[in-house]
């Protein structure tokens, strides 16, 4: 391994804590984990390559360019096989390297037509932590050296560290000032060429002057690594306490677990299974690869979650802490399934899982009460409504229309005295009224009477003698009193307003 610095400092002088996973902070001076710290030694000036290395380092490597930007038809999709060897044999032989990450595929910042080199898969970000706000010299030059040192073994084309480029296509003035906007204090940008990334020169073919590489090392544990954020569930809560959530047998139910990549590698799932695709095939699994009970699924795929492009805090940019944005550090996965039919306890369980690498981060689960719950009633249907018949179409229904074939018949009709018809259905023929007789005007009025009881009374005066021209003689004196006395009664009946008997004395 080589060269670090480890100090031992006393709990109050200590300054820094490196020593943690990723992520990680001392929690005081009485932690023991802040009684160890990495520390490394920045040096005034730009980063100067050794005159060592740059004997070693003269060979002339061609540089190989990237094509047009195209819209991203060109990039990679990942870093190259040599790509990844190089990373791997970097962390497994130099401390220091918190990691290493560079595949971006997009423009080439400087020249928009082009694509970046961070999209062919052939540049890697070597990331060192800062030296009290400075570069790392102490870390980071001696593995600057090493590239120059095997540049022509390797096929490193171009490296930059501390305000410093270095070209191994050019045959003179190799070594310039960088002034790019990025000093590039906390990571080594390097490139290597297509034969480099192929694995086709002597540093991967085992011919380099360096010890054979073969088959690279699984990287260490921490690469993948995963922080339980939170979970719940669409289920009510139990208040017994036995469980954190209860249910129905046979209830739909949702629920999801939320997650960060603390480690130093990001996650997707491209099904990129091979030895070396770290972090390429990140799913959610039941652990012991068995069953979910209640989703019936074994796997979640991180392109079902909130983010499919899960970065940790140390990538280049660091990811912001949110979990639903490119180059967020969280996603969520959210599952729906139902609840198992048979009453208890039951559990459902997950882990984050690199397919055929490792399994990481915690187990997460959450337990539910179910309950055998008595089926909710089938609600009563409405009565269907009795149709209206109405036959003759008076406007009145049947049922209470006493004659629905005659449409002048039925309540509320005209009604007709004593027709022998009960035209408005009450069950009553009303009888006709019988009109009285009007009461007598005194001003025509016999003066011979009295009409005071209501009755004519002689009251011994002179009556009015009514002549009546008739065609007609009288023959005899009686046929004349017999005469007058018809005139009299015809002229009381013709006088009086109603009916009366008269009394003659």
């Amino acid at each position: 391994m080589r060269r670090v610095a480890v100090a031992f400092a006393l709990a109050g002088t200590l300054t820094g804590c490196l020593a943690r996973a990723p992520g990680d902070e001392c929690d005081g001076p009485d932690d023991p984990m802040c009684s160890v710290s990495i520390e490394g030694l920045s040096r005034p000036g730009n980063y100067a390559p050794s005159a060592d290395a740059l004997a070693a380092g003269s060979a002339i490597v061609t540089y190989d360019d990237v094509p047009a930007w195209d819209g991203g038809a060109h990039c990679s999709g990942g870093f190259t096989a040599g790509g990844r060897t190089l990373s791997s044999y970097l962390r497994a032989n130099f401390d220091g390297i918190s990691s290493i990450g560079g595949y971006s595929c997009r423009q080439n910042t400087a020249n928009p037509a082009k694509m970046s080199v961070h999209g062919s898969g052939r540049a890697l970000d070597i990331m060192i932590p800062l030296s009290g706000g400075a570069a790392d010299n102490d870390v980071g030059d001696e593995i600057a050296n090493w590239l120059i040192e095997h540049s022509s073994e390797i096929g490193v084309q171009y490296l930059i560290w501390d305000r410093t480029q270095w070209s191994a296509s050019r045959s003179s003035d190799r070594v310039r000032a960088y002034t790019g906007p990025n000093p590039h204090i906390d990571h080594i940008h390097v490139e290597i060429t297509l034969e480099a990334s192929r694995e086709e020169t002597p540093w991967y073919t085992g011919g380099g002057s360096t010890e054979p590489v073969g088959p690279p090392p699984p990287p260490p544990p921490p690469q993948l690594d995963a922080r339980f954020v939170a979970q719940g569930s669409d289920a009510m809560p139990d208040t017994t306490g036995v469980a954190q959530h209860t249910a129905c047998a046979g209830d739909a139910v949702t629920f999801w677990f939320e997650v960060e990549d603390v480690g130093v590698a990001s996650w997707v799932d491209v099904s990129d299974t091979r030895p070396t695709g770290w972090g390429r095939a990140v799913r959610l699994g039941v652990p012991g690869d068995g069953t979910d009970p209640f989703t019936g699924v074994g796997r979640v795929s991180l392109n079902e979650a909130s983010n499919v492009d899960v970065h940790p805090a140390t990538y280049t940019p660091p990811g912001p802490d949110c979990n639903d944005a490119t180059y967020c550090r969280r996603t969520i996965f959210t599952l729906r399934g139902t609840v198992p039919s048979a009453p208890g306890i039951h559990r459902t369980s997950w882990r984050l899982v690199d397919e055929s690498r490792a399994w990481f981060g915690p187990e997460m689960w959450l337990s539910f009460r179910v309950n055998a719950c008595e089926p909710e009633p089938e609600p009563t249907p409405d009565p269907e409504p009795t149709p209206i018949v109405d036959v003759d179409g008076d406007g009145v229904e049947a049922a209470r229309d006493c004659d629905d074939t005659d449409a002048s018949i039925h309540p509320g009709a005209d009604e007709l005295c004593e027709d022998a018809i009960d035209a408005d259905c009450d069950g009553v023929d009303p009888a006709c009224e019988t009109p009285s007789m009007p009461t007598p005007d005194p001003d025509i009025d016999d003066p011979g009477f009295d009409w005071s009881d209501g009755e004519p009374v002689h009251t011994g005066g002179r009556p009015t003698t009514h002549r009546i021209s008739s065609s007609c003689s009288a023959t005899s004196a009686g046929a004349g009193e017999g005469g007058l006395a018809l005139v009299l009664g015809l002229g009381v009946l013709l006088g009086s307003r109603r009916r009366r008997t008269l009394r003659v004395r």
